[in-house]
């Protein structure tokens, strides 16, 4: 089964850190089909709920595989005017074309591989 687990430290003024929470949960059988990037996500927006009352007005620190990549991928896009519109498969047939028949390439132009 696959499982949420997050940690809630806190740092004093020394620098050192203390632990204030343990938490996890099962996920149900709709998010354990979820991919990667899915469940690293859904983690993030878990913990960050799970703990809204100790996070809520403060700043904190994140840490997550999944932050760095998203953090690389994102400002790789700032750049742009762009709006992210969600299309049916169906409706998105040139973009599922190229999805299931990708072209062989060896360069690797955003830092994926």
């Amino acid at each position: 089964a696959i499982e949420l687990r997050a940690v809630l430290i806190q740092k004093d003024d020394l620098g050192w850190k203390y632990v204030i929470a343990f938490v996890s949960r099962s996920n149900n059988n709709i998010e354990s089909n979820y991919s990667f990037y899915e469940r690293e996500a859904f983690a993030i927006v878990w913990t960050i709920t799970y703990f809204q009352f100790d996070l809520y007005d403060q700043c904190f620190i994140l840490s997550n595989k999944l932050i760095s990549k998203l953090t690389r991928w994102t400002s790789l896009l700032q750049e742009y005017n762009f709006e992210i519109v969600h299309g049916a498969s169906i409706t998105n047939l040139d973009a599922n074309e190229l999805s299931y028949n990708p072209y062989p390439s060896q360069k690797d132009l955003i830092g994926a591989r």
